[in-house]
């Protein structure tokens, strides 16, 4: 009942589209399977085709998928590249990684994932993603 509450006011309520659609966002990535899968199963309607909401279910799955992505040890700051300039030192950053504070967080997720990582922890990070690539096959390359 929730769930179909919730993709009513995303596709007939404009003032509280986006509100609404975090909210369903945020639960697909819930502890709890059958929370996450409904969540899932409701948005993964929208792909492809229902701009905007298409690309933001996109954005939000692709940054949930960089969380995994391990980082580089807070302490290890070596910016000893002769960057007098003041820029950001980005060698220590793998391809397609965000800056941590720009890092997708959402209510259900722990700040910080420790290796080696659980699979319920790792299933809530993916989950999303592999349920779109049915539709979009190239976010397998990811």
């Amino acid at each position: 009942m929730g769930f179909t509450t919730l993709r009513d006011f995303v596709l007939e309520r404009p003032s509280i589209r986006a509100e609404a659609l975090r909210v369903l966002l945020d639960l697909t990535t819930h502890p709890e399977s059958v929370t996450r899968r409904a969540a899932i199963n409701t948005v993964r309607r929208w792909v492809p085709g229902a701009e905007p909401l298409d690309s933001m279910i996109r954005d939000f799955a692709l940054q949930i998928l960089r969380r995994l992505q391990k980082r580089p040890p807070q302490g290890s700051g070596k910016s000893t590249n002769g960057q007098a300039n003041g820029e950001a030192d980005d060698d220590s950053m793998e391809d397609g990684q965000l800056p941590p504070e720009e890092l997708m967080q959402t209510p259900y997720l722990l700040d910080e994932i420790q290796l080696p990582a659980e699979k319920s922890h790792v299933l809530q990070h993916v989950e999303l993603l592999f349920a779109l690539s049915v539709k979009i096959p190239e976010f397998l390359d990811e």
